[in-house]
């Protein structure tokens, strides 16, 4: 549970672990351990139980700015990694770029498990990208996909002290084992998956089988909308989900979700903000094709999750409805995707 409430003018942070204590307790009060929504409107921050729609309730705390943000942990050792990963990140990613942020961490509630943070600023990637096009600024997306994969590059150099390396037949391995598990259960597109695996063992085995792949500290929820895009920063938030694992997981994570979700723009605009993205993280205008090849492996599984996901799970009567356009959606960026990899990705030229 993340709550975004404005900070104090009236003391600093350090002054005022009482008053946020005690906010968060109402907050838990009124959820009484059910999931709550909580949503910042007009200085006041709104809750309400997703079951219960008559619950919602304001509530209006000291106004200030700048905004922060309280999120709640499953325990005080997870609240407390956060603040570590983020701190470091915060204390050197500026080395690399200046514009580069993370979220600025303020520190801990321990009677919460709560961390405390600044709320960056800027627009979201996706609205960035859709008020581009609205204002025929197309070629600046392109830019920004490589500035953020810039971002990712050295967010994943200044967390050193976790890297490692995996072999590559694992890595490879571990591609297989995944997609097997979308080829059980009973679901009407399983049919469709063994052409995907088809395809995707092909790739696998254009990607060297020696050697080894360095691991890194991941971001783990790489995701197109937890970048913020400002006029002179870029930021990443969400650090919850990191991880030690491939530079792979990360770049697949991001590259799925642009493919799926920047349905406003062109199959075009979309393949060349994801090869600028890569030249960003990896220096290059083209790959090697050990390179592209384990990119392209780690995303057609990623995508295939997606569609997974998209077929079998339920939701509310509202994403009931728009789930076959979702659902329809994933399977043809999948089945599109996996097609251009075979024929070599490499060939699109930033």
């Amino acid at each position: 549970m993340t709550v975004f409430i404005p900070s104090s003018h009236a003391a600093p942070f350090t002054n005022t672990d009482e008053w946020f204590s005690a906010y968060l307790l109402k907050v838990h009060q009124f959820g009484k351990g059910k999931k709550i929504r909580c949503r910042f409107v007009n200085s006041e921050i709104e809750l309400s139980d997703p079951s219960n729609p008559s619950s919602s309730r304001n509530m209006t705390p000291a106004p200030a700015k700048p905004r922060l943000f309280i999120r709640c942990r499953d325990s005080l050792q997870e609240a407390a990694q956060e603040l570590s990963v983020l701190e470091k990140a915060y204390e050197n990613l500026s080395t690399y770029n200046s514009r580069f942020l993370v979220t600025k961490p303020l520190g801990i509630i321990p009677s919460l498990n709560a961390l405390v943070a600044l709320e960056v600023d800027g627009t979201r990637l996706p609205v960035f990208s859709l008020k581009s096009i609205l204002r025929g600024e197309g070629s600046s997306i392109s830019a920004t996909f490589e500035d953020v994969g810039r971002w990712l590059a050295a967010f994943h150099r200044v967390m050193t002290d976790f890297h490692g390396t995996r072999s590559t037949q694992s890595f490879t391995s571990s591609l297989k084992l995944r997609f097997q598990t979308f080829l059980t259960g009973d679901y009407v597109e399983r049919e469709f998956f063994i052409t995907i695996d088809e395809r995707l063992t092909r790739e696998i085995r254009k990607i060297s089988s020696v050697g080894e792949i360095e691991l890194v500290f991941s971001h783990g929820d790489f995701l197109p909308r937890h970048v913020f895009v400002g006029s002179k920063t870029l930021a990443v938030i969400d650090y919850d989900s990191v991880c030690v694992a491939p530079c792979y997981y990360d770049l697949s994570y991001f590259i799925a979700y642009v493919h799926n979700s920047f349905f406003l723009l062109s199959r075009g605009l979309i393949e060349r903000s994801c090869q600028a993205f890569l030249k960003g993280y990896f220096g290059v205008d083209q790959l090697p094709e050990n390179v592209q090849s384990s990119v392209n492996a780690a995303t057609i599984v990623r995508m295939a999750q997606l569609y997974r996901q998209a077929c079998i799970r339920r939701g509310t009567s509202q994403m009931r409805l728009i789930r076959p356009w979702f659902r329809e959606r994933a399977k043809a960026v999948l089945e599109n995707y996996s097609k251009i990899a075979l024929v070599d990705q490499s060939t699109v030229r930033v």
